[in-house]
């Protein structure tokens, strides 16, 4: 390594030595064979170059390519000045293994470079250990030039073929639709990877419409189009196979005017949904589910029914704006084995805690150094008092079960109560604001992280898909680009400009820009003449999507994927679910008349501005639909992260103007059906989301790029916890905060700062807000933060009483949990 390279690490060693704990809370817990029967081959590797390491659970195939996320510190490595790949994997021969290093997320300032990145190598086991073997590679700091992948030949002139990878699906009518997946990098002679480039791995992510074959018109002729198809091919090097994740949906947003082909759709009624290969190939699927049809060989190739006919003669539906996800492998004979071991998750590797050679912090999801976990880049608690192996088996046990109930289609028990739908089997319940704290998780992907656990992350993947199934909220340009704010926008006549219509997580029926309440119904009405209407359509239509309110629940496991895995797809969804967010929450008026949408970030700029320094309507659903975007922000590419930021810069001076400036507190809601409506409120869970969110602009998006931004949003933290713990907002006799408190009149000409009167206040709350607590604690140094949490858990010493409620609100503490036990 050169002079400059160590002197660049002793400096990053140094500065996290002293904000890490030590010891090795033991991620992987099932073994430590460190790399043992794997030849690198490559240069010989010191100590000193070890600064992390991956754990994989060992796979049924000898020779793969594995591949995990890994965070880095501050300013080590910008792949646009440095093509280099900076890190090689550790054989047990002590010689380095080739690596490629994909972006997974970036740092706020582009200056400090890379927050994650996903590392990929082959590995090649000369004496391979029994499958599920625990595998540790060390990491080494090695720059080096990465080579040319080599494709396997057969499966390049597959690719590259025009019209090898197709969907196929037909009408009431009969009439023949059908999209070349690939067609668009074909045309490009694959040389456009989109999402992974590198020696190791190629990605490739294209959007397609199902268009008619032939275009027939009259009254029974042909719809403008199907569905819409995000296509997501995972090329290998060496490797016979390829993944291909899809996302198929009924939300084309119908905004070029030019073209029939984006026109937006209410529901359509199909026979099947055929994936087509050439003879020779096959594909397997991730999850398999009784809608699934058997392959079979026709005149133009190898059809595998993604959704088969149904026996009774109906048709299936795709509501307006649903959308399903499918995970595939595609492989030829020979290579099944190596495909289904990929497509099982066996090649996934996890980041371990604990200690390099030379006694120094891994880089870690653990290492507060390097933690860049999630959108509040918060260090994850060591979970081995719960037991590491017991948590493993949890979710081994559950991702069991509930691969089972998909595979059948059964009923179960909660969260997956539904039996299958014909293609949909919706995860939770109908209502789409479920109250209750299941999966209202600040913190997610803990268990998984800290057991190395691959059934974890395909639970992940799993729940992830049924919650598709339950949220028809897809909306995209023919680009397969997610719909924004910015489409709908028109000039006012002034220097502003308004949206074009009114939206809360779908688009308002009396104001639709889009074009769904014009789209043609022909083929509906000959469907129902005919009795065609599959038996599960009306239930189907009467679940609800995941409101606002309760976001998190449907964007938890994509936030697992995308920082665990580096998932494609999920990342591209997290994108569009904060847009579906921001195209309700925004700062422009909703008419040219200047109306003003009451759910709206405007409203809010309004109001602050009539009121300031009286609380603001900032609570769990701004809360989590904030995060969602600052989510998308971190793991976003530099046209994403300008068009987001000045939203961003609005919300957190529209927060700071409103927050009060007698108490403190930021959260002032109108709620109708609490205390009458006889005040605004403070609700002390919806406004832990709402510093979650806070947390997450401070250090996603401004920490580093502006850091007098990123102070004043650690300022509002603390304000609103001191708020939260004064007298008024905390109940003296139960040393507990009050559920809820009326903060001012309806009207708001004053608000009751800390004199609030006694019938404005509810029974205390056994609450989730110690990660609150933490972060004010964190950024105040007053220990009167740590005081309260303790008194919350009945009093004595924190860290003891928060790891004596085992895994109860492990999700919503963990940022608490893990300060603590790095000694702050």
């Amino acid at each position: 390594m050169s002079g400059f390279g160590w002197a660049l690490l002793a400096g990053l060693w140094l500065g996290m030595a002293a904000c890490t704990s030590s010891g090795d809370p033991g991620a992987g817990g099932t073994g430590d064979m460190t790399g043992e029967g794997q030849t690198g081959g490559g240069l010989e590797v010191d100590d000193e170059d070890i600064i992390a390491a991956l754990e994989c659970a060992a796979p049924s195939e000898a020779n793969f390519i594995v591949h995990g996320t890994l965070p880095l510190p501050r300013g080590l490595w910008r792949p646009d000045s440095d093509n280099r790949s900076p890190f090689a994997l550790v054989g047990s021969d002590n010689r380095t293994i080739v690596t490629q290093c994909d972006v997974v997320s970036l740092y706020p300032n582009p200056a400090d470079g890379v927050a994650v990145v996903e590392i990929s190598a082959m590995v090649q086991q000369p004496l391979p250990p029994p499958a599920g073997t625990a595998l540790i590679f060390p990491v080494a700091w090695m720059p080096f030039k990465e080579g040319e992948m080599a494709f396997d030949a057969d499966l390049r002139a597959m690719l590259g073929t025009a019209g090898s990878l197709r969907l196929v699906t037909h009408d009431v009518f009969g009439h023949t639709y059908e999209a070349d997946l690939f067609e668009e990098v074909v045309s490009n002679a694959m040389q456009a990877p989109k999402t992974r480039s590198g020696q190791m791995v190629h990605g490739y992510r294209t959007h397609e419409v199902l268009l008619p074959k032939a275009v027939v018109s009259g009254a029974e002729g042909t719809m403008p189009h199907m569905m819409g198809v995000h296509s997501y091919v995972t090329v290998y090097h060496k490797q016979g196979f390829f993944s291909l994740d899809l996302h198929i949906h009924n939300g084309m947003d119908g905004l070029d005017k030019s073209s029939t082909d984006d026109d937006a759709l209410q529901e359509i009624y199909f026979d099947q949904l055929d994936l087509v290969l050439p003879s020779g190939w096959s594909a397997s699927t991730l999850h398999d589910s009784p809608s699934q049809g058997l392959p079979n060989l026709q005149s133009d190739g190898t059809h595998l029914p993604l959704i088969d006919s149904l026996s009774d003669g109906t048709l299936h539906v795709m509501p307006s704006q649903s959308r399903l996800v499918r995970r595939l492998v595609v492989y030829r004979d020979q290579d099944r084995d190596a495909a289904l071991s990929s497509l099982g998750q066996e090649t996934l590797a996890f980041c371990l805690p604990g200690l390099t050679p030379n006694g120094n912090q891994r880089w870690s999801w653990w290492n507060r150094g390097t933690a860049r976990y999630l959108g509040q880049t918060r260090a994850l608690p060591d979970l081995s008092f719960l037991g590491l192996n017991n948590l493993r088996g949890q979710l081994e046990s559950e991702y069991a079960l509930r691969c089972s109930q998909v595979a059948s289609g059964s009923a179960g028990n909660y969260p997956l109560k539904s039996p299958a739908l014909g293609w949909a089997q919706p995860w939770g319940v109908s209502y789409g604001g479920m109250s209750g704290g299941d999966e209202i998780n600040i913190f997610d992907g803990l268990r998984t992280a800290a057991t190395a656990s691959q059934k974890g992350y395909a639970l992940a993947l799993l729940a992830a898909r049924c919650y598709f199934d339950r949220q028809p909220t897809s909306l995209f340009d023919a680009d397969g680009e997610p719909t924004s704010v910015e489409d709908i926008l028109l000039p006012t006549g002034t220097d502003e400009r308004y949206a074009n219509g009114t939206f809360y997580i779908q688009p308002s029926s009396s104001s639709d820009p889009f074009g769904f309440n014009e789209a043609p119904t022909f083929q509906t009405t000959a469907v129902q003449a005919a009795g065609r209407t599959p038996a599960y359509e009306e239930t189907l239509t009467s679940w609800m999507p995941i409101d606002i309110q309760h976001y998190i629940r449907f964007t938890r496991n994509l936030k697992i994927l995308a920082w665990l895995g580096n998932d494609a797809l999920a990342k591209d969804q997290l994108l569009a679910a904060a847009e579906i967010f921001r195209l309700g929450f925004h700062e422009h008026t909703n008419s040219s008349s200047g109306y003003v949408q009451g759910t709206g970030l405007r409203s809010r700029m309004d109001y602050v501005a009539d009121f300031p320094g009286q609380g603001v309507d900032f609570q769990r659903s701004e809360g989590w639909g904030t995060d969602t975007a600052v989510c998308a922000y971190a793991l976003g590419d530099s046209s994403t992260r300008s068009r987001l930021y000045p939203w961003f810069e609005i919300i957190a001076e529209t927060i700071e103007a409103g927050q009060s400036t007698c108490s403190g507190n930021i959260m002032a809601t109108y709620i109708g059906k609490t205390l009458n409506g006889q005040a605004y409120i403070r609700m002390v869970g919806h406004s832990s989301y709402a510093d979650n969110a806070l947390q997450g602009m401070r250090n996603s998006v401004f920490q580093g790029r502006d850091p007098e931004l990123a102070e004043r949003l650690a300022n509002m933290i603390v304000k609103n916890a001191y708020a939260q713990i004064s007298p008024g907002f905390w109940d003296p006799e139960t040393d507990q905060p009050y559920g809820y408190v009326g903060v001012g009149p309806v009207g708001m000409a004053r608000d009751y700062c800390n004199d609030i009167p006694d019938w404005a206040r509810s029974t205390y709350s056994k609450t989730s807000y110690y990660s609150s607590l933490a972060y004010a604690y964190e950024y105040s140094g007053d220990s009167i933060f740590l005081f309260r949490a303790s008194q919350m858990l009945g009093g004595g010493d924190l860290l003891t009483l928060l790891q004596e409620q085992g895994e109860y609100q492990l999700e919503l503490s963990a940022g608490m949990l893990a300060m603590l036990q790095a000694g702050m």
